[in-house]
């Protein structure tokens, strides 16, 4: 048995609290609710195990709907609107011979509003740059509050049980990740969206 105390004279760290997760939550979101999943509520052994485990099904349902993209639908009233439009509606530059006028669209769909029959999933008349800079990601976005300062450590304490998946991470520093990668999953941390903490 080691009785002995630390050397005052260098610098230690004594473990005091060991963090069990208890459980998590979340919740599937997709600009077309036809899409979106009500919440999921976990508690017990193997939190993040189980974790993993959810996240695996959530991604293959997501990646099922991406490889099945929506062609272009265009109603008689979205195509006077791209008629009438005049310029690129994100970047505001004319149309004209070398700025090529497109029609953008919603490539899984639109939520279908029942109060109208024509359905299209037009969104928006674009100039090809801004059209291109559009272009969907290519992971999917799981969204962790604090998650650089906390959660991902809880991951990466358990990455061992994800043989079969390439996992990749992007450090801040030693201690603090700005994203980390499980397959086509990216867990990424909402404080770096925010201007300010929730407490504004």
């Amino acid at each position: 048995m080691d009785t002995s105390l630390p050397n005052p004279k260098k610098p230690s760290i004594t473990p005091e609290t060991k963090f069990e997760p208890s459980g998590y939550s979340y919740i599937v979101l997709c600009t077309n609710d036809d899409y979106s999943k009500p919440p999921v509520v976990y508690r017990g052994d193997r939190v993040i195990e189980h974790f993993f485990e959810d996240m695996a099904i959530e991604e293959e349902y997501i990646n099922d709907i991406l490889g099945e993209p929506e062609p272009l639908i265009m109603n008689d009233e979205a195509e006077q609107a791209f008629q009438l439009i005049t310029n690129c509606e994100v970047c505001q530059t004319l149309f004209d011979e070398n700025v090529i006028k497109v029609r953008d669209h919603a490539h899984h769909g639109i939520t279908r509003d029942p109060r109208k029959k024509d359905y299209t999933n037009y969104r928006l008349a674009l100039c090809q740059r801004c059209n291109l800079s559009l272009k969907e990601p290519s992971y999917i976005p799981v969204l962790f509050h604090n998650g650089k300062n906390f959660d991902t450590h809880l991951l990466l304490q358990k990455a061992d049980c994800l043989k079969d998946k390439p996992i990749s991470c992007i450090p801040n520093n030693m201690e603090k990740y700005v994203s980390l990668t499980i397959g086509n999953l990216r867990f990424l941390d909402t404080c770096q969206f925010l201007n300010s903490s929730l407490d504004t």
